[in-house]
C-alpha cells in the first residue's frame, strides 16, 4: 500500500495548495465570486481524491485476491466470485445446494481466479458517485475485512459526497455551492476526509497481510 499512500498525500498536497489559495484570496476584497467558486472546487477536488483513494485500494486488493485459488478463499469471497460469474440474481434464487456447488467445480475446475478491479466493474457496481463513510464500510464488509473504525468526522464525508453530486447534477452552480462556507469549516471537513481515507487503507492493508480473506 506503499505507492497507495504516496499518491494519496500528493493529491492531499495539491487540495492543500488550493486551500492555502482560498485562505489567500479570502483576504482580498472584491474576490466573493472567486472564492465560493473555489470553495465549491474544494469540495469537487476532496470527492475525487476519496473516489481516487478507494478504486486504488480495491485494485491493490483484487489484484493480491487474484493470485489465490477459489477454495482458498472465505465463504464470503468465493460467494462474491460465483455473482460475478454466474450474476447475483442467479445465485439469489438458487435454493438448491447442489447447483451451487456445480457452479463451485465448475469455477475450480477451471481455476478461475478473483477478476481484476477493471474486469469486475464491468459486471458489477461497487460505487458510482456514491462514496461516503457509510459506503465504505459497507465495501469492507462485503469482502470481509475487519469492521472500520474511523478517526475523522464521517458527517464531513457525507456533506461532501452530496455536495460534488449536487454540482454534478446542476442542482447547484458552483457559486452557490460555495455560499455559506467559512475557511476553518473546509478546514475542518479537509482533516476528517483525509483521516477516512487512511482509516480505509489501513483497514484493507491489514485485510491483505493478515490474510483475513483465506478461509
Amino acid at each position: 500500500m506503499r505507492g497507495i499512500r504516496a499518491d494519496l498525500h500528493d493529491r492531499i498536497a495539491s487540495i492543500n495548495r488550493l486551500y492555502s489559495h482560498i485562505e489567500e484570496v479570502s483576504d482580498q476584497r472584491g474576490k466573493i465570486e472567486v472564492i465560493v467558486v473555489l470553495k465549491a472546487s474544494f469540495f469537487i477536488a476532496l470527492y475525487n481524491n476519496i473516489e481516487a483513494t478507494a478504486y486504488a485500494t480495491l485494485e491493490r486488493v483484487h489484484h493480491h485476491l487474484g493470485l489465490i485459488k477459489y477454495s482458498q478463499l472465505t465463504e464470503k469471497l468465493q460467494r462474491r466470485m460465483l455473482e460475478y460469474c454466474f450474476g447475483k440474481g442467479k445465485i439469489a434464487e438458487l435454493k438448491d445446494a447442489v447447483k451451487v456447488e456445480a457452479m463451485k467445480q465448475k469455477v475450480l475446475a477451471e481455476d478461475i481466479r478473483f477478476p481484476s478491479i477493471e474486469a469486475f466493474l464491468e459486471r458489477k457496481t461497487i460505487f458510482s458517485g456514491n462514496l461516503d463513510a457509510r459506503r465504505l464500510e459497507k465495501i469492507a464488509d462485503d469482502y470481509g475485512m475487519s469492521k472500520l473504525q474511523f478517526r475523522g468526522d464521517t458527517i464531513h464525508v457525507l456533506n461532501v459526497k452530496n455536495k460534488r453530486n449536487k454540482i454534478a447534477h446542476g442542482e447547484l452552480s458552483l457559486s452557490d455551492a460555495g455560499k455559506g462556507i467559512k475557511n476553518g469549516e473546509l478546514g475542518e471537513v479537509f482533516t476528517s476526509v483525509n483521516l477516512v481515507l487512511e482509516d480505509f487503507i489501513n483497514t484493507s492493508e491489514e485485510f491483505l497481510v493478515k490474510k483475513i480473506y483465506l478461509a
